[in-house]
């Protein structure tokens, strides 16, 4: 986000005023930026308690193999 920025900055003029005209560009890259972001994070998330679950029923199902081939004397 800041090359990008860096390199806009460095690409254009100013406005008569002083501001850059670019600003409501940088300012909605920023925003898409964050909001990739945000959404990656949740699919990783899910990704993950997905594993999780599929990681506790493996070893319960192992567990109560082991208890039915295994009984306790």
């Amino acid at each position: 986000m800041v090359i990008i920025t860096r390199y806009v900055e460095a690409h254009s003029e100013p406005a008569a005023d002083g501001t850059w005209a670019e600003a409501g560009m940088i300012a909605w890259l920023s925003v898409l930026t964050i909001a990739a972001f945000v959404v990656g994070g949740v699919l990783h998330g899910l990704v993950q308690h997905r594993r999780r679950a599929q990681e506790q029923r493996r070893v319960r199902k192992a567990e109560q193999h082991y208890l039915i081939t295994n009984p306790a004397d």
